[in-house]
């Protein structure tokens, strides 16, 4: 072995070893809240945020450093160029009680039963019926980037 180079031997442990900002991220909640009824997650982002439940993580569940939020167009832009941000501010807030960091996704629509395009963007801008293959063929409003004056 040369000189310059230096053997390292971690000592052994028995508990969770986190890895900051890799693997497993909590979705659409944060370290210490209750889970989902029924196990069944929101594709909406949190909208409130109750105090947490437990001081770690949930029974079963590995901490993690990272949560995981996403929200529909419509929540941060309820009117056209009027922004509220505050779904984002109390989760940053939150993160940093629990020790997370926001990881986040603002969407523009969503499948038949979930969030559209705002009201005041269907209004204003052109848009066309689209049916959603994987819901019965509903049909649903998005954006016609072809139509005249749309830019």
């Amino acid at each position: 072995m040369r000189p310059d180079t230096h053997r390292i031997r971690p000592t052994p442990i028995d508990h969770y070893l986190a890895n900051p900002h890799k693997g497993l991220c909590t979705f659409q909640h944060f370290n210490g809240d209750p889970l989902f009824p029924d196990n069944q997650p929101s594709e909406e982002g949190p909208t409130t945020f109750p105090p947490r439940v437990t001081r770690g993580v949930i029974d079963g569940y590995l901490p993690t450093t990272v949560a995981y939020c996403r929200w529909f167009w419509e929540k941060l832009e309820p009117e056209d160029g009027k922004y509220d941000f505050s779904l984002i501010e109390k989760s940053l807030e939150v993160c940093k009680e629990r020790g997370q960091t926001l990881s986040l996704r603002l969407m523009a629509l969503g499948g038949a039963t979930q969030p559209q395009l705002p009201d005041w963007f269907i209004k204003n801008y052109p848009c066309k019926k689209w049916n959603v293959p994987w819901s019965n063929n509903a049909e649903i409003n998005v954006p016609d980037y072809e139509a005249v004056g749309f830019f």
